[in-house]
């Protein structure tokens, strides 16, 4: 696994996490961006 693959992991996984807690937080228009975000982090 080359260090920009890694990389583009980790910000993959914070960017689902920080829309995963705002969704929760907020119970807004997130809702449907953490669905199809969670499928990506799953």
């Amino acid at each position: 696994m080359s260090l920009y693959t890694f990389f583009m992991g980790l910000y993959t996984f914070f960017m689902c996490l920080y829309v995963f807690f705002m969704a929760a937080f907020t119970h807004s228009s997130y809702t449907f961006t953490d669905s199809s975000c969670r499928g990506v982090c799953l």
